[in-house]
């Protein structure tokens, strides 16, 4: 039986790697719809919403949620349109690759239907950067965990993550490097 999966890309920094595993989903027969969002449908970041298009031919959802952020309540606005998309249909899980304010809305939303989440690259590091908070509090709502290093998983052990729930995967990037080399 096929699970509906559900997947978040909000920029051009997690779409190679989300590629790769989407990839790798629709091989193994799993449903898996992508929604884009954020930078991707953004005329001033370049809209790489193309750039998806060419990589995986897997757009299934696009919402657009550059809005002014200095009005009130738009990050409500932005988790509002979230759950509507959840409500259309039924997903088994969701998977939040990384740490951008997008994720970070979307994973309450799946935590709000009660979808489990699988979040992948936790324990991350950003320097200098609020990805950190909003990777924290993904990882704190996630069912489970997909790191990179020990020391990943120990940071998430340290947020109080169960050890049981985490695993050691390396990174997504191995794999662009081989398709390049």
């Amino acid at each position: 039986m096929s699970s509906k999966i559900i997947s978040i890309s909000s920029s051009r920094s997690d779409l190679g790697l989300l590629s790769i595993l989407v990839r790798r989903i629709l091989k193994k027969k799993q449903n898996i719809d992508l929604l884009i969002c954020g930078s991707h449908l953004d005329k001033n970041f370049g809209k790489t919403e193309k750039d998806i298009n060419r990589e995986i031919k897997k757009i299934s959802l696009k919402l657009y949620t550059n809005t002014n952020f200095k009005k009130p309540n738009f990050k409500k606005k932005i988790l509002n349109k979230f759950e509507l998309v959840l409500k259309k249909k039924h997903y088994d899980y969701g998977i939040i690759l990384g740490d951008r304010f997008e994720s970070y809305l979307f994973s309450l939303a799946l935590k709000k239907r009660k979808i489990p989440i699988f979040h992948i690259s936790g324990g991350d590091t950003s320097l200098g950067s609020k990805d950190n908070i909003y990777r924290d509090k993904i990882s704190k709502l996630a069912y489970l965990h997909f790191v990179k290093t020990k020391n990943q998983k120990r940071k998430l052990f340290k947020l109080g993550v169960n050890q049981k729930k985490i695993f050691i995967v390396g990174s997504l990037a191995v794999e662009l490097l081989k398709k390049k080399i």
